[in-house]
């Protein structure tokens, strides 16, 4: 049988919820509890509070943080890192003022021109830092004519910078 939850442990939650610890895994563990039973507990503390949410309070390290990274890494690799839910690394980028997605209308000219050239749009991509669907979509919008790379040619590739590669194996 469970036993109830006492001031004390909404108490120190709270205090855990505030501070700079970053697992769960410790309060729970100084609780005596479950974890799936001390995040749940903090989720209902969070939204019982009338006069506010608990919540983290960010950092200037987790700003200068996402700032770095946020062209690099999707939200959830971020929010994983910074032990944040997704949706609060989001939301926080945006209070920043940080736009995850490239105006591709800015690199027009690049892109028509490397398409001209023949280069195929995943290597169009990756030169640009896009990602390949995004770009292809907007290939098509703008009806520019590209190349996709022959599947032949995409395969030796991707095995030539196989790990398997270097023990020289036959395939």
């Amino acid at each position: 049988m469970s036993r109830r939850w006492t001031e004390e442990d909404d108490i120190y939650l709270e205090y855990f919820i505030f501070s700079k610890d970053s697992k769960f895994e410790v309060a729970a563990e100084f609780l005596g509890r479950s974890l799936n039973a001390t995040i749940t507990r903090a989720a209902i503390i969070r939204k019982k509070r009338e006069e506010y949410y608990i919540c983290r309070k960010w950092t200037e390290e987790e700003d200068n943080y996402i700032k770095s990274n946020y062209k690099l890494w999707t939200y959830k690799l971020i929010a994983k890192r910074l032990n944040r839910s997704c949706k609060a690394v989001s939301d926080r980028a945006c209070f920043l003022g940080l736009k995850k997605n490239n105006s591709l209308v800015a690199l027009d000219g690049e892109i028509r021109k490397m398409a001209d050239e023949g280069i195929y749009a995943g290597d169009i991509a990756r030169k640009l830092q896009l990602d390949y669907e995004t770009l292809r979509g907007y290939l098509r919008k703008h009806n520019i004519s590209y190349q996709v790379m022959p599947q032949q040619e995409s395969l030796e590739k991707a095995r030539a910078k196989s790990p398997m590669n270097m023990y020289k194996f036959r395939w």
